[in-house]
């Protein structure tokens, strides 16, 4: 069986609205195994963690960590601007997710496969920017430097097909609800009826630390 993981959940850290204790007890009744703190982090607007929360935000994590009945990650949703001030906490967090919300000076694709090529990242979330054109070339960037596409429950992306696509090349799989109120937490279905779909098991996973 695969287990059941939420790897995409804002709290109030960000634009959650559940504080991370209140997520953990959700997840915890809702038969979840593992989830991930992934919120907002140094926005351009200063929208999310800012250098004045992120250690709080790191040690609150941690509290609830410890508490859990189930396995928490501490994580961060980096945006494509402001990747590099995430980075400076890699080494205090359990998973990276990039993804963009807005234009770039670039192609989507370009500026993915550089951030892969130049940090340590987990995760391409919600990857809905991307040309169909494209995906070979980003398959096999992500497979060299070991980093998942996400399952966005929410926003059911990628497509069936790109979905299949990226099994048959054998890159790994995060699966995310992109929870930002108490009724999407741990709402992954969409994601586990894909795997379920093609066949594919625990092994399709990312690893988790």
């Amino acid at each position: 069986m695969i287990p059941k993981v939420d790897l995409h959940i804002h709290t109030t850290f960000s634009d959650g609205r559940c504080t991370m204790r209140e997520v953990v007890k959700i997840a915890e009744e809702r038969g979840m195994e593992c989830i991930a703190f992934t919120d907002h982090a140094f926005n351009m607007d200063n929208f999310g963690v800012s250098e004045d929360t992120i250690d709080e935000y790191i040690h609150e994590a941690n509290l609830v960590k410890k508490e859990s009945s189930i396995k928490v990650l501490i994580g961060l949703e980096a945006e494509i601007p402001t990747i590099d001030k995430v980075m400076r906490y890699r080494d205090r967090l359990d998973l990276i997710l990039i993804s963009n919300h807005g234009p770039v000076r670039t192609t989507f694709y370009s500026a993915i496969v550089s951030i892969i090529k130049n940090h340590t990242i987990d995760v391409i979330a919600h990857p809905w920017y991307i040309n169909d054109a494209d995906w070979d070339k980003l398959i096999d960037v992500a497979l060299e430097w070991d980093v998942a596409v996400e399952l966005n429950s929410f926003r059911k992306v990628p497509e069936a097909p790109i979905v299949e696509h990226i099994a048959r090349r054998g890159l790994k799989f995060s699966v995310g609800s992109d929870a930002h109120f108490k009724s999407e937490i741990g709402k992954v279905g969409w994601a586990y009826e894909m795997l379920d779909n093609l066949g594919l098991g625990p092994e399709s996973l990312i690893r988790l630390p």
